[in-house]
């Protein structure tokens, strides 16, 4: 039996449903019905607690590991990578995946659960309450029969520095101080004084998503940590004390056969290979950013005729992005709705890490035809006879002004 006959979990990522909501899983869409014509009897919903919460750190190195984190399926990453499903409001803390190497990111993550409602769908009272032509929606394939209760409130910790080792050093150390402070005792959160272990915390710029709203404006480290302390209190207040949605437990309208038979889900393999074209996108991504940090402090000893074709070429990639998302989210959605077939995926790859501007082979042949510029900083770094003398070698090349000339008359070729 397939997967979709069957009950399923969604995350809620920032939506809401009611019991009986109708669920399109081949968009990852609320269709906008119910299955039911009035509010259900309490005797129907059967409410459970399920109190329990935990902590853990994200390093937003990578979209996918973020995801994996957060216990995600493999179906919802795709419609969240593909943007079927938006990521904005209380469920930003999915999209903030670095860049850069010149930026410190870490998010600290608190899930909190508190109950559990689940419809009691074998009582035969139910029957009185379904509307027969929601049964036979074709723009519906499951419907909310339980919802998980709590909530996820996201502190995102970050600082621009002036070069990647810094950030890497001060990332690692955040990390750690981090992973150190939520040691879990007996069910509870120890929250040790990160704030006294490293001064170099105290320049770092906070922001909250989640789903609770944050009155006090946190400055430290120790700040957001007293801040989650007060989320299960800051619940009670929010929807009879269950706080916000976090998951739905989806159950397929079994009248809908004969669109049940025709929908298909990707294989596991496939999504391994989709999550990895989005990785390898933000891989490119950051290379580039890198290459446009590196070659920014040479600037003014470099012709703009070849930075312009760097800053050309970024922008290219951005469109490049939003294409290959785009494609990839209405190719999922066919499949889904059974009019397109793996093989449209294969061809869909293929053509990625073959033509598209944002695959690997694409950057890579563009920093070849662009090696000219990483040539010109290091010729132009051996005038520095401070840093010769010294018998310095940092890794990291910086313009001589006292040697270097901006500009030059005679000398074109030099600059050209």
């Amino acid at each position: 039996m397939s997967g979709i006959d069957l009950a399923i979990s969604k995350q809620a990522i920032g939506r809401h449903g009611f019991i009986g909501s109708l669920y399109d899983i081949r968009s990852d869409q609320f269709e906008g019905g119910n299955l039911f014509n009035r509010e259900l009897a309490s005797s129907l919903i059967s409410t459970t607690d399920c109190a329990s919460s935990d902590f853990y750190v994200d390093e937003n190195l990578s979209q996918k590991d973020t995801l994996n984190k957060l216990n995600i399926e493999g179906s919802m990453k795709l419609s969240l990578m593909a943007g079927l499903v938006k990521v904005d409001g209380s469920a930003k803390y999915l999209n903030q995946t670095k860049t850069d190497s010149q930026t410190v990111r870490v998010t600290l993550m608190f899930n909190v659960k508190t109950k559990q409602q689940h419809l009691q769908v074998s009582m035969a009272d139910l029957y009185n309450y379904f509307i027969p032509d929601a049964l036979e929606n074709p723009n519906a394939t499951h419907c909310i029969t339980g919802i998980m209760w709590g909530a996820r409130v996201a502190a995102t910790f970050e600082q621009a520095l002036n070069n990647s080792e810094a950030a890497e050093e001060l990332q690692g150390l955040l990390s750690a101080s981090l992973k150190k402070a939520t040691v879990n005792v007996e069910g509870q959160a120890k929250l040790e004084n990160v704030e006294q272990a490293n001064s170099k915390f105290r320049s770092l710029k906070i922001s909250f998503s989640g789903d609770v709203l944050i009155d006090d404006v946190p400055h430290t480290v120790d700040d957001v940590f007293n801040i989650f302390k007060k989320v299960p209190s800051m619940l009670k207040q929010l929807n009879e004390g269950k706080g916000k949605q976090l998951e739905f437990q989806l159950y397929p309208l079994k009248r809908m056969a004969e669109i049940f038979n025709i929908i298909k889900e990707i294989a596991n393999h496939m999504i391994h290979s989709i999550e990895n074209v989005f990785e390898e996108i933000h891989r490119g991504k950051r290379i580039i950013n890198d290459f446009l940090a590196k070659i920014e402090q040479w600037k003014d000893f470099i012709s703009p005729v070849w930075t312009d074709v760097i800053h050309m070429h970024q922008r290219k990639l951005v469109d490049a992005e939003g294409r290959t998302q785009r494609d990839i989210a209405l190719l999922l959605e066919r499949i889904r709705r059974g009019e397109a077939n793996e093989n449209e995926i294969i061809d869909l790859l293929n053509d990625f890490y073959e033509k598209k501007l944002c695959s690997p082979k694409s950057i890579d042949r563009f920093l070849k035809e662009n090696a000219r510029i990483n040539a010109k900083i290091e010729a132009l770094s051996r005038f520095d006879q401070m840093t010769i003398e010294k018998g310095l070698d940092s890794g990291r090349k910086e313009p001589n002004l006292s040697i270097l000339l901006k500009k030059m008359t005679t000398i074109e070729d030099l600059i050209d």
